[in-house]
């Protein structure tokens, strides 16, 4: 055996002496305090990892509900062309003499504010009809 054989081995023996008390704690009950620290670590981890991730969840459930909602979309519609509520109740009527299922679809068919495809029951708002025609669409009734 060389030197440098024997010094290495020595060292590895040197160094077993560290590893000898590792496994202390775990004797004399100590062992179940420290997977009762572990338990609890891991319950803190979990739950810094599923409050965020439920959150977000609960927030796009939200935004999903909020962006299937008609009359929400009829609402910001009619805000954002400034219809005052009377304009409004006028649209919906023209949406329901026309069986519209979703009233903001009249933004979309300038054709349901044709005087020729209106009932009787709105010709004496012909007037009005015509003038958040040409609101809405630009296009003028005649």
């Amino acid at each position: 055996m060389t030197f440098s054989s024997r010094f290495c081995d020595i060292a590895l023996i040197a160094r077993a002496d560290g590893f000898r008390h590792m496994g202390d704690s775990f004797r004399d009950g100590n062992a179940w305090r420290n997977v009762g620290q572990l338990v609890v670590l891991l319950a803190v981890i979990a739950a810094l990892i599923a409050i965020p991730w439920a959150l977000s969840v609960a927030v796009k459930a939200a935004e999903r509900r909020a962006n299937r909602s008609p009359g929400r979309l009829f609402r910001e519609l009619c805000r954002v062309h400034g219809l005052k509520a009377s304009s409004r109740r006028l649209l919906m009527r023209i949406a329901q003499s026309h069986s519209i299922e979703h009233p903001a679809a009249v933004f979309l068919m300038s054709e349901c504010f044709a005087a020729e495809k209106l009932p009787s029951t709105l010709a004496a708002q012909n007037v009005e009809i015509a003038a958040m025609r040409e609101k809405l669409f630009g296009v003028d009734s005649d």
